[in-house]
């Protein structure tokens, strides 16, 4: 009853402001621009700096994409999520943040497009780290994204948000003419300007306006700017001189059929004719000629005057050519959740996933609250989640200062109107056109960047559907790896199972962790045969001797090297074989003098590396004790571990921001020391001055004695 009172209130209200706005008042729209909201919402926000050089590495949840989608998601999370986990990443390379509905009017009212631009830092939520680059790849097994400057990302939970990109080069000539010879398209901030200006020079002739076949950005754009235009030139008494025509590559208007009928009557009152079928493929425009393929692959071609073009889209190249992506090229989701369906600590929205809805911002604001919980309830350990329902809205101008709202569910596509019972929702409205001249843009601007606008329901949070099964991540390095983690010394534990026989190993088990270490081996009933050490420890005491307490039978493996005591002392080279699987050792010193990395080897399949100090996520261990040496580290690590096949995956001995996998790849593309000439190398590690680990006088002589304390 609230609901209904509130929802007649506002109807009310507006229709009384419609009736008291002259078509007169709001036609002059070129004197008029979004500039009073933006001011607003530089008052009411703060700032965000990029960030520059080095970064925590480790995100809880990291966000590809500063548009509408990632804003309003990450601006979502931090009310949302306990103040622990509010530990955001936004990966954005530009510097501006568009209101992309905005240019429609740009170009079919001639408003001003710095409207519609505001500062990137202005608009990203403060709290959030702002990290300005692109993403390059995806590494979804490693929970980690490559950025372009070099640097890389790990996450628990990754959003893409990446929107769509506008293929202006798939047609033939557009580059070249886009912005004169009357070709414009308002799908361009640079361009929808142009959009206006050929309009307005128009007096005669012909004036097509075009829609591809694929998905694109407002599937109902291209017809809002053809309504607009036909509206002005009404207005101007130029109608009867200039013929309008609608060039599409879809077989209807518009996708849902009620509306589509109300459009095309549209189109017939005012004798705009439309072709479907028919996709642009080439534009000359000194000629001013556009060809078009039709649906049985013929060439058609058409004379224009004036000629608005809606480019082909498609996902981003980073997305489509990635592991993530769907056979379509979005980032392939499930439809309710919008859960990845492969891997579930990853999710999308908006125009680049695969939720098989148009792609605009009412539905981005009605799925963004959904992502949000749903990305709650994984990190919280809940397998039940919210649904989304399909809502998805397309404000259609028409001209005349009228709007048709099409509203309808993005799935079924059915009409799904929430002021239905008061008025007909194909009918053509003043009050909608006052909602998106004016009340739309101030809610981007102001309740968005605050996480406070959630489409059909406002500013009011919506209820979402319960019951809805989510996947939950594993959190576990591999099926056969298990990653145990000292928090003293954030030294990781590995331990390796060979599944066909139960034969097991650990790799660097720290004092204080055999319990935890021999509880998993009584529950899987293992047989664990080793104990290996990649180097003698600094700053923990092996765990070897007290292991072997419970397990008699199991042998303590070091480097020779490293003149310490064990049952068995390895060398370059040597293998150590539990059930199918072995370990290769390969010696990598220079962290210290007798650094081994033990290469995990299924038959002749590489698998990964246990890289103890040598190699670290980012980065390495430091050189300036034990007989440590940063020219022989660095020949260890791109003589021994680089040159490992690519995947291999890299399991290092600590980390000290939460990461715990990363790749041969990813570490040769992203390593922030051993990327860098190796005199740079030689120097950086030089000048660390860094002070000795605190238990270093206490863990080097026991370790020495394989873990024996004194």
């Amino acid at each position: 009853m609230a609901t209904r009172m509130l929802t007649r209130s506002i109807y009310t209200t507006g229709m009384c402001l419609s009736r008291a706005v002259s078509r007169k008042a709001i036609q002059p729209a070129a004197a008029r621009s979004f500039g009073t909201f933006a001011q607003l919402s530089r008052k009411l926000g703060g700032k965000v700096a990029p960030l520059e050089g080095e970064h925590k590495g480790k995100y809880t949840v990291a966000i590809i994409g500063g548009g509408s989608a990632g804003v309003s998601v990450a601006a979502q999370l931090l009310r949302t999520l306990p103040k622990a986990q509010r530990d955001i990443a936004i990966i954005e390379p530009a510097d501006t943040h568009y209101y992309q509905p905005g240019w429609t009017m740009v170009g079919g009212l001639g408003l001003p497009a710095e409207g519609t631009a505001q500062p990137m830092s202005s608009v990203i939520p403060p709290g959030v780290t702002w990290l300005q680059s692109k993403c390059t790849s995806f590494e979804p097994d490693l929970n980690v994204v490559m950025l372009s400057d070099g640097r890389s990302v790990h996450y628990d939970i990754l959003v893409v948000a990446a929107g769509m990109q506008t293929d202006f080069g798939a047609v033939k000539g557009l580059h070249e003419t886009l912005g004169k010879n009357g070709v414009s398209s308002i799908y361009s901030y640079d361009h929808a300007p142009a959009a206006w200006k050929d309009i307005t020079n128009l007096q005669e002739g012909i004036a097509i306006f075009t829609n591809p076949s694929t998905p694109i950005k407002c599937g109902g754009a291209p017809m809002k700017i053809m309504f607009l235009a036909e509206s002005y030139w009404r207005s101007q008494g130029d109608e009867a001189k200039i013929d309008v025509a609608y060039q599409s590559g879809g077989s209807a208007c518009f996708g849902v059929k009620s509306y589509s009928d109300a459009l095309e009557r549209i189109m017939d009152e005012r004798k705009i004719s439309r072709a479907l079928g028919e996709d642009l493929v080439e534009v000359d425009g000194p000629a001013r000629k556009a060809v078009f393929r039709t649906f049985s692959g013929d060439l058609v071609e058409k004379r224009f005057d004036m000629m608005h073009v809606a480019p082909p889209m498609s996902a981003p190249d980073f997305i489509k050519h990635s592991p993530i992506a769907s056979a379509s090229g979005y980032v392939s989701v499930d439809a309710s959740t919008g859960q990845h369906l492969e891997y579930p600590n990853i999710f999308s929205l908006g125009d680049c996933s695969s939720m098989p809805t148009s792609k605009t911002y009412s539905a981005i604001s009605s799925q963004a609250p959904v992502v949000v919980r749903n990305i709650a309830a994984v990190l919280s350990r809940q397998a039940q989640g919210v649904a989304y329902d399909g809502y998805t809205a397309c404000p259609i101008l028409v001209g005349d200062s009228k709007l048709i709202l099409a509203e309808f569910n993005g799935y079924t596509k059915e009409p799904s109107s929430f002021l239905a019972p008061f008025m007909d929702p194909r009918s053509p409205s003043s009050l909608f056109y006052l909602m998106k001249r004016y009340i739309f843009p101030l809610a981007y601007w102001n309740f968005t960047p605050i996480g406070r606008w959630f489409g059909k329901s406002t500013f009011f949070e919506p209820s979402l559907k319960l019951g809805q099964q989510l996947r939950l991540p594993t959190w576990q390095a591999s099926p056969n790896v298990d990653q145990l983690f000292d928090n003293e010394s954030s030294t990781y534990t590995y331990l390796l199972t060979c599944p066909e026989t139960g034969s097991a190993v650990v790799i660097d088990p720290v004092l204080g962790h055999e319990d935890q270490i021999l509880s998993i081996v009584r529950e899987r009933n293992l047989n664990l045969e080793y104990s290996l050490e990649t180097h003698v420890h600094a700053d923990h005491v092996t765990a070897a001797s007290k292991l072997q307490e419970s397990v008699p039978n199991m042998k303590s493996v070091v480097s020779a090297a490293s003149n310490a005591a064990a049952h068995l002392l390895v060398q370059n080279e040597d293998e150590i074989k539990f059930g199918t699987r072995s370990l290769k050792v390969l010696a990598t010193p220079g962290h210290t003098s007798g650094c081994v990395t033990y290469v995990l080897q299924d038959g002749s399949d590489v698998q990964a590396a246990f890289t103890g100090d040598a190699l670290l996520i980012g980065g390495c261990g430091r050189t300036d004790f034990q007989e440590g040496s940063a020219e022989k580290l660095y020949d260890s690590v791109h003589r021994q571990v680089f040159s490992l096949p690519a995947e291999t995956k890299i399991y290092p001995g600590h980390d000290y921001k939460g990461r715990r996998v990363s790749s041969v790849r990813v570490e040769k593309q992203t390593n922030s020391r051993l990327t860098k000439p190796k005199s740079d190398f030689i120097t950086v590690m030089a000048n660390l001055n860094l002070p000795k680990p605190r238990l270093m006088e206490q863990a080097v002589p026991a370790n020495l004695q394989g873990g024996v304390l004194a």
